[in-house]
């Protein structure tokens, strides 16, 4: 997957030292310090291996040292990929609120495909044996009363069997 941080806008005034942080899964990209006031451009891309799909990339845009200005995530099922994507906070949606444009580009790996394909197996296999396992103990349990009455009926056949044998 490939990250591209293109710019922000509408950044409160005084910003001095922006940067963006993305993380996908435990991957860490940070910019380097954006230039323009309030809409600074990056122009910085990133590319993270991907092994779970199902983790969206997080974008954080801070004011150096520590001032928290956005927080955005993109969902990698999101049908936006290749093209810009605004981002803003996932409270405020006003216009006038702070938006970092993004592209995504993703490429599912025949490795995370391969993963997903088996972890769904695995769970159908579980799935499955739980029910056979349901299936084997409702048969022992239907099986057992008439074996047992299959033996006393072979047991009363040798006693009638034997009660005529003893009347001859």
């Amino acid at each position: 997957m490939t990250v591209t941080i293109i710019r922000a806008e509408n950044l409160p005034q005084g910003i001095q030292a922006p940067v963006v942080n993305v993380r996908q899964g435990d991957k860490k990209f940070t910019t380097a310090q954006g230039l323009g006031g309030t809409s600074p451009h990056f122009d910085e891309e990133c590319a993270f291996q991907v092994f779970h799909e199902y983790e969206p990339v997080v974008f954080d845009l801070i004011d150096l040292p520590d001032t928290h200005i956005l927080s955005a995530e993109v969902p990698l099922e999101q049908p936006t990929f290749g093209q810009i994507i605004p981002l803003q906070n996932y409270d405020r949606t006003a216009p006038q609120d702070p938006r970092l444009l993004v592209k995504v580009q993703f490429q599912p790996n025949r490795e995370g495909q391969l993963t997903r394909q088996k972890e769904f197996l695995e769970a159908q296999l579980r799935e499955n044996i739980g029910t056979i396992k349901q299936v084997k103990s409702f048969i022992d349990q239907l099986s057992s009363p008439f074996g047992f009455l299959a033996h006393r009926a072979l047991v009363a056949e040798h006693d009638v069997i034997k009660a005529d044998l003893a009347d001859e």
